[in-house]
């Protein structure tokens, strides 16, 4: 069948053999006995988390399992619905990867892609215990790509209103990637549905309900007064996650030599009590890129050469690639992050 597949697509679209190229589909589980379970992650009375290993594929993934007899209590379907929804809805290269989901018992199990060190949480955790701070190339990294996704996320009238740095996975390079939905809310509906190509019965589980949430250190002055809120929510949250991970003592102290003040500027525009004075996610993510250029400002010829393709939404992959390996080549270390901070970004 797949000659005569690949007969029909070149009579079809006049395209030489040479060039047709197949991609083999990845047989997933879609039961139980489909997967082994490798590692229990946590484990409460309404759900668990864990690392699992498909047999069909031999694939690593995580797997969600909830028991909808009583998980959330009140509107329990909504939420369950919601998250599985927007995992299968938002499409980014920093959110978690949704595979697929079944049913049996009761239980609703949710399966995604694997992500391999913890989430920032443990990094937070970590900072605190051990009383260091990580250094400013890092954090730009991990803080570029959470206002990468953020961005995104926004853009497709989508709010999280309950981040939480255990919500923002990270993996051994410091690649990370946004998880758990349950609480997010399509706030602007035109948009969602231009977006993500929503149905009305879609929008009904989607849509803002309003809830009082329980997290409390990440939540914006205006969530906790019970006042109009929008999509500046998350900005403070993550400005919060984000001072935490630059150590809170220190990050925004006038004598803190470790971070720029620029950084520190663009945390505390993140974290003002008024909504209207933080920026947009787009607007955090542009500013944070000129830090970064600003930075690496003395190697001029670069940046001039660069700077118009940086701000393409897409660069050309045999850029990339050779930036790839002329990073391999350079000796200069600062020179070497420059370059890294143009594949990040790209």
């Amino acid at each position: 069948s797949t000659q005569i597949n690949k007969i029909i697509i070149i009579m079809e679209y006049n395209i030489p053999e040479n060039e047709l190229i197949f991609v083999k589909k990845v047989v997933v589980g879609n039961c139980l006995d489909d997967y082994m379970i490798l590692q229990s992650i946590s484990n409460r009375e309404n759900k668990f988390v864990a690392k699992v290993k498909c047999k069909l594929n031999n694939e690593i993934y995580i797997m969600k399992g909830i028991d909808k007899n009583v998980a959330y209590q009140e509107q329990k379907d909504i939420y369950l619905s919601r998250e599985e929804l927007f995992l299968k809805l938002l499409k980014h290269e920093n959110i978690v990867k949704y595979i697929t989901s079944f049913e049996e018992n009761h239980i609703l199990y949710i399966i995604t892609e694997y992500v391999d060190n913890g989430d920032l949480l443990g990094m937070i955790e970590s900072i605190r215990e051990k009383n260091y701070e990580i250094d400013e190339e890092k954090l730009i990294k991990i803080f570029l790509q959470c206002l990468k996704a953020l961005s995104y996320i926004h853009s497709c009238g989508v709010i999280l209103k309950a981040l939480r740095p255990q919500k923002i996975l990270i993996d051994n390079e410091n690649n990370i990637k946004f998880t758990n939905f349950k609480r997010a809310a399509i706030n602007d509906i035109e948009i969602g549905k231009a977006q993500l190509n929503v149905t009305e019965e879609q929008i009904k589980i989607l849509k803002d309900k309003k809830e009082v949430l329980a997290t409390q250190n990440y939540r914006a002055p205006e969530m906790k007064l019970g006042s109009f809120y929008d999509k500046k929510v998350d900005i403070y949250s993550l400005g919060i996650i984000f001072s935490y991970l630059a150590n809170e003592n220190t990050i925004l102290s006038e004598n803190n030599g470790t971070y720029s003040k620029e950084l520190k500027d663009l945390i505390g525009k993140m974290i003002e009590k008024e909504a209207i004075k933080r920026p947009t996610a787009e607007e955090a993510y542009q500013e944070l890129k000129n830090i970064f250029l600003m930075k690496y400002a003395h190697y001029t010829g670069i940046i001039s050469s660069l700077r118009c393709l940086t701000s393409l939404p897409n660069i050309n992959n045999h850029f990339l690639n050779s930036l790839v390996e002329i990073k391999q080549q350079q000796k200069d270390s600062i020179l070497k992050q420059f370059i890294n901070f143009i594949i990040i970004i790209n």
